[in-house]
């Protein structure tokens, strides 16, 4: 089972694939009773605090209340600035699979740790919000995981399409 030990690795994120849409669906209920026009803005994927299994954190935004909602603490807060650059989440290309296939090409293992303060964090990178390194495209979902490897932590960013983005000193 995934998160059995409360550490999440690599190695999860196929079994991922199988649970996001259930958990995605919960959150999204979560926040549409909070406000029927919540969109999704971005998804977080981590273990569970006292229990094996996957906690889904997924942020919502509503128009109407101009506000953030967190699904999984049910905490809001104001958003202060113009809701038509607040970027919606598009969930049809999701694939944990290929984010485990491209950390295995990039030289990753099944058995390492993924940081248990970001574990997996989906958003859309766009100009107004920029997420991830500048070599990243605008427009585009990106995966962020911070690997835990021999006692280094290393930030990887991954597109849609199995691209690695890294920050890089100038």
């Amino acid at each position: 089972m995934a998160c059995e030990d409360g550490r999440l690795l690599i190695g999860d994120l196929p079994q991922m694939d199988q649970e996001w849409r259930a958990g995605l669906e919960a959150a999204r209920a979560k926040a549409l009773a909070w406000q029927p026009d919540a969109r999704l803005n971005s998804l977080r994927v981590g273990c569970q605090l006292f229990e094996p299994g996957f906690r889904w954190q997924a942020t919502f935004y509503s128009d109407t209340a101009q506000a953030f909602y967190l699904s999984d603490t049910g905490e809001t807060q104001p958003a202060e600035m113009d809701p038509e650059r607040i970027p919606t989440l598009p969930t049809d290309s999701i694939s944990f699979g290929l984010l485990r296939h491209t950390l295995a090409k990039a030289g990753y293992s099944d058995t390492d740790e993924l940081s248990p303060s970001t574990g997996v964090e989906l958003r859309l990178n766009t100009q107004a919000i920029p997420f991830g390194p500048s070599s990243a495209p605008f427009d585009t979902v990106l995966y962020h995981v911070a690997v835990e490897r021999r006692g280094e932590i290393r930030d990887v960013f991954v597109g849609p399409d199995g691209t690695v983005y890294r920050f890089t000193l100038p």
